[in-house]
């Protein structure tokens, strides 16, 4: 009687511990499968749509407290022809840099995601115009500073400013990320079609 109470106890035990072995196995694959759809497999940055999201949260954020948001838009400077002349595997690892160079010279509360190709999109939480233009400065000069691998990389910027200092009437956010993104994206053409190696913000302060 009393081995069988033992044996059925550490029956138990074990069933229990197996059951916790599956269940953090199985944690650790919802957080490699998470962290695979969410992550840009080349540079281990954001990707574009964990971007937009997380974009859309800073937004409403920002509506609430009543503050700034500034959103960059940066683009590397003849990619195209950077791949085209020194092969995609070169080119890669100039996102890969330039993404490592960015992280570094960002805060930690940024928002920094690869958008696509050679375009990656800053958030900058809490970041009025005239402070946003400064970052953009800033970065433009960093990347310009750095000592690369063939030839020199530059970038070109677009900024977009969201202004909630005063009551929004209507408010849906994935509008406001909408307008931003399109702001800045308009903002960097005018970098671009002005020469490049700059940085633009656009004409207006959104509300």
């Amino acid at each position: 009687m009393i081995y069988a109470i033992a044996r059925d106890i550490t029956e138990i035990v074990e069933s229990n511990r197996k059951l916790n072995q599956l269940a953090a196995e199985l944690k650790d694959a919802n957080d490699k499968l998470f962290e695979q759809a969410s992550t840009d497999p080349l540079t281990k940055l954001k990707n574009r749509r964990t971007s937009n999201e997380e974009l859309n949260d800073l937004i409403v954020h920002t509506n609430k407290k009543r503050g700034f948001l500034s959103l960059l838009m940066i683009d590397v400077d003849h990619f195209k022809t950077y791949n085209d002349q020194f092969g995609h595997p070169a080119g890669d690892q100039v996102l890969i840099r330039l993404a490592s160079v960015l992280t570094y010279a960002l805060r930690v509360s940024d928002l920094l995601a690869r958008f696509g190709g050679e375009e990656f999109v800053v958030a900058l939480p809490e970041t009025g115009e005239y402070k946003a233009i400064e970052v953009a400065d800033r970065l433009v000069v960093t990347i310009q500073k750095e000592t690369w691998e063939n030839r020199p990389i530059t970038i070109s910027v677009g900024i977009a400013t969201l202004d909630f200092s005063l009551p929004v009437s209507t408010f849906r956010d994935t509008d406001f990320s909408t307008r931003i993104v399109e702001e800045a994206d308009r903002a960097l053409y005018r970098s671009k079609a002005n020469g490049r190696n700059q940085a633009t913000h656009c004409s207006q302060i959104l509300l």
